[in-house]
């Protein structure tokens, strides 16, 4: 999943496991039921799409991933009272926008569409794009490369149940933003002595190296850990297990953590 500062994204890596289904995207645990969008007039968000696609995936074919918003974490007991803390991630109307060919675009890929936007804050393409396939106004939008087996027609909903209980995926957020830190909160360092001449460089990162490398070079080599801006970068977590689905709420429980604040 991906997303801009505000909001976090997650997306799961192409899958082999189950069937490549569809319908809808991520959004906070609290007031869930209100504001909810159906892709289509008169159908229940959460039900299955009128465009219902269901094929048996060859053992090489590579689905789309999904994008998703932390809700948060929560916990859950195993039969022998073991805690496995879990991450709650939503889709929130998460539909296929666009389908992208060789012939036409050189790659095989889907373009996915979620959450909800307000009409100026999208662009004339955009909207022009939207409206020309009768699709609600999308906030994220995000291409994965699939096999040509897996192509999905535009319109076709992406839920849960996308995924399946035991399945690994790996999940991609946007870590939380801190700002310009110091060595010591970045990088984790000591620090110099409270006392014993020490005098205003307490939380100083000490000496960047000097002369190092012989004949009088003064440089600072590449990779120096120094002061500078901290979090607010792309980073992905591994084989998660997928530990419950919630077809109801659309909702993902995923085992372990995922970068990112909740929203």
């Amino acid at each position: 999943m991906y997303v801009q500062r505000c909001t976090l994204i997650f997306t799961s890596l192409p899958s082999t496991v189950g069937p490549g289904t569809r319908p809808k995207m991520l959004r906070r645990l609290g007031g869930l039921g209100t504001r909810r969008l159906s892709s289509m007039v008169g159908a229940s968000p959460f039900s299955d799409s009128l465009l219902t696609v269901c094929r048996e995936p060859a053992r090489n074919s590579a689905r789309c991933g999904a994008l998703g918003m932390k809700c948060g974490m929560t916990q859950a007991w195993e039969a022998d009272g073991q805690i496995i803390p879990l991450t709650v991630v939503e889709l929130q109307d998460l539909q296929v926008t666009a389908v992208r060919t060789t012939e036409r675009d050189g790659v095989t890929a889907l373009q996915l569409g979620g959450g909800w936007q307000k009409r100026k804050r999208v662009s004339a393409a955009l909207a022009g794009q939207f409206e020309s396939h009768g699709l609600p106004l999308k906030r994220y939008l995000r291409d994965f490369r699939v096999t040509e087996d897996a192509l999905l027609p535009i319109g076709t909903s992406i839920t849960v149940r996308h995924f399946v209980v035991g399945q690994h995926i790996d999940v991609q957020g946007i870590t939380k933003g801190k700002g310009f830190q110091g060595v010591m909160k970045r990088w984790g360092f000591a620090g110099q002595p409270a006392t014993h001449g020490v005098s205003l460089y307490h939380r100083g990162g000490g000496s960047l190296g000097g002369s190092s490398g012989g004949k009088g070079r003064t440089r600072v080599w590449k990779g120096k850990k120094m002061a500078g801006r901290m979090g607010n970068k792309r980073r992905t977590m591994l084989n998660l297990r997928v530990y419950k689905v919630d077809t109801e709420h659309n909702l993902l429980y995923l085992k372990g953590t995922v970068a990112g604040a909740a929203r």
